[in-house]
């Protein structure tokens, strides 16, 4: 976001841009969730983890046709040589849960269990066979986090969490939760550290969006070693560094050398 006082004219053109977007991405999952339904049941959880990941690779072209939002992906180490992990994001916008889904798939993600009530929705959110916990009851939370992620690691998927908790704006932080931490040490399974800065481009809860290179660094897997807040202290000293890999603005749209 270079700067956030906008013109009129500023607002009116990035807010039209940010319509168009907004307009192709929920006609787009009206006509695409129907056909998961349909299909995804007669598929593998691998396959139907790829035609949900079809539908995010969509969207991440069309926010670059709408909004000029480009992706820029920086990998510190090679995913094909290294067995499913937990990949552990720092969380400033609604971008990391569609895009991370292309860059670690098959892969369980951590949904509050209400959201699997809704009809059609919640539905397609079963197929996935997500990470379910019910905020309602925080004492079992915790226990049915640990229960239902044990059980997608050792199904060898890739376990995406968000550590914050919640979306934090650019510059800001926010304390962690060590619930990722408590896993990885339970199933000595390797954290993989992501840092973006897509809030820059697409601030969180704000519908107008801005063209720019939205950098992302994904990190060595870090060795579970020590108690979870051992672990949790060195994710965040490595967090710190990578974020010298993220832009501190919104750039002016360029071809990146990893885009998606």
């Amino acid at each position: 976001m270079k700067n956030n006082k906008l013109s009129f004219l500023q607002i009116l053109f990035y807010g039209t841009r940010s319509f168009l977007f907004y307009a192709g991405y929920n006609i787009s999952a009206i006509i695409y969730a129907p056909i998961v339904l349909a299909i995804g049941p007669l598929l593998s959880f691998e396959k139907r983890s790829w035609l949900v990941s079809r539908w995010c690779w969509f969207i991440m072209k069309w926010l670059r046709i709408t909004c000029g939002i480009s992706v820029q992906t920086e990998y510190l180490v090679d995913l094909k040589s290294i067995k499913p992990c937990i990949v552990l994001s720092n969380h400033q916008s609604s971008w990391e849960a569609l895009f991370l889904q292309l860059l670690f798939n098959p892969s369980a993600t951590v949904l509050k269990k209400e959201l699997l009530n809704i009809p059609f929705f919640g539905w397609g959110l079963r197929l996935m066979e997500p990470i379910t916990i019910d905020r309602k009851k925080p004492r079992l939370a915790g226990k049915a986090f640990l229960e239902q992620g044990t059980q997608a690691v050792n199904k060898g998927r890739w376990i995406v969490l968000f550590p914050e908790g919640t979306r934090v704006a650019p510059g800001e932080t926010a304390p962690l939760n060590i619930g990722g931490f408590k896993l990885a040490a339970n199933t000595n399974t390797p954290v993989v550290p992501v840092y973006h800065n897509a809030g820059e481009c697409w601030p969180p809860r704000k519908f107008i969006k801005f063209p720019g290179v939205i950098k992302c660094t994904v990190g060595r897997p870090l060795q579970p070693e020590g108690l979870p807040r051992d672990i949790m202290q060195n994710y965040e000293k490595v967090m710190g560094a990578m974020s010298g890999y993220g832009a501190t603005e919104a750039e002016t749209p360029k071809e990146s050398t990893n885009s998606q």
